[in-house]
């Protein structure tokens, strides 16, 4: 005969998730979500947790504490410029409590100063993907992976039309137009429009350079059902890109995706007396989207989307 403690695992595969324990992330000073991940049994260490990157990325103390070994580079494209990234195999790596396919990562930038040295690393759609579904409450800081249906009945979710989900998660706006849920990007971004000079400058900075960037005015896109608005955003002279722009996770107050599906949900910011970061102009700190282009040659092991 069933434990009762039986019964409750039992009741939640059939259901279709995990018993509902949310992992409570961090969120630093720009409205991003950190989570604590575990490399080879080690850690935990400190992630962004990054819906706008195509690859996952370790800083280079780590990867040297760690002796993760080195292969190759991959050509990836930013905001910034292009160029070549440094990658290393990964081994075990732990999100919420269960193994995540990473089979490589990125070398962060190795400089003290740049705004993505501040963490251990960046969980990117490699990872995410893997996962068959998962929910991040913004507005509490908490990831759930493979949440209830239950647990997701308790948000107003609205469907968005997504275009892709295992690179940067890309959805379609009501115009038509592609917008990135980038949820490591510090401020909503808009690509190609930075036609007259006006607003304070500021810089963009990225894995692979820095790029001349201006603030514009209020804004809002419609996301079919829902309307996500933003305060001001970064406008910056970016062209051969798909998207219109990055939309940061400050911007919503949760989103849900599943893989199994290929679809997402959000809920968008409801508290306009939250503090945005997009007042904090001064910082001149944004970042990186970290978009893949190509697959390196002598890698063709790992695909890289």
């Amino acid at each position: 005969m069933l434990s009762a403690a039986w019964w409750v695992v039992l009741a939640a595969a059939l259901v279709g998730g995990d018993l509902d324990e949310g992992r409570a992330l961090e969120r630093d000073a720009f409205g991003r979500l950190v989570a604590e991940v575990r490399l080879n049994g080690t850690g935990p260490y400190r992630f962004l947790i990054d819906t706008g990157s195509s690859l996952s990325s370790v800083a280079p103390r780590l990867a040297a504490r760690l002796s993760l070994p080195p292969a190759g580079r991959v050509r990836a494209t930013s905001v910034g410029t292009s160029g070549t990234l440094p990658l290393v195999r990964a081994r075990v790596v732990e999100l919420a409590g269960r193994p995540v396919a990473v089979p490589w990562m990125v070398l962060l930038p190795e400089d003290p100063g740049h705004p993505l040295s501040q963490f251990d690393g960046v969980i990117g759609q490699d990872a995410l993907s893997s996962i068959p579904s998962y929910l991040i409450d913004v507005a509490s800081a908490t990831l759930w992976a493979n949440p209830s249906r239950r647990l997701l009945e308790r948000y107003a979710f609205a469907p968005v039309d997504v275009v892709s989900r295992s690179g940067p998660l890309t959805v379609r706006a009501e115009d038509g137009a592609r917008w990135t849920i980038d949820s490591g990007a510090s401020h909503a971004v808009l690509f190609g429009r930075l036609a007259a000079r006006q607003g304070t400058a500021v810089s963009i900075v990225s894995m692979t350079g820095v790029r001349e960037a201006r603030w514009s005015r209020p804004s809002s896109v419609s996301l079919g059902a829902v309307t996500v608005a933003w305060e001001g955003a970064v406008e910056a002279p970016v062209t051969g890109r798909p998207e219109r722009g990055l939309l940061p996770l400050a911007l919503f107050d949760a989103i849900h995706v599943d893989n199994r599906a290929g679809t997402a949900s959000v809920v968008p910011r409801a508290r306009r007396d939250r503090r945005h970061p997009d007042v904090a102009a001064h910082r001149r700190a944004f970042e990186d989207d970290g978009r893949v282009v190509r697959r390196p040659g002598g890698v063709a092991d790992v695909p890289v989307r």
